[in-house]
């Protein structure tokens, strides 16, 4: 087993900041799919132009970590 991951998929991404967002109960279907083919941000980053946003992802750690 490997000591580390890559999250490629399953994040979600919205431009603008509101502290809402850091609910994890909020609903954020309407945001965008964050799919990246890259561990490298730059990718994602040189095609929007907001200054801020923010990225989400769900996820469940086993009980055996």
């Amino acid at each position: 087993m490997s000591d580390s991951a890559v999250l490629l998929t399953g994040w979600k991404y919205h431009e603008g900041d509101n502290s809402f967002w850091a609910n994890a109960a909020y609903n954020d279907d309407d945001w965008e799919d964050g799919k990246f083919e890259t561990t490298d941000i730059s990718d994602f980053i040189h095609t929007h132009t907001s200054v801020m946003g923010w990225f989400r992802l769900k996820f469940i750690v086993p009980a055996s970590v």
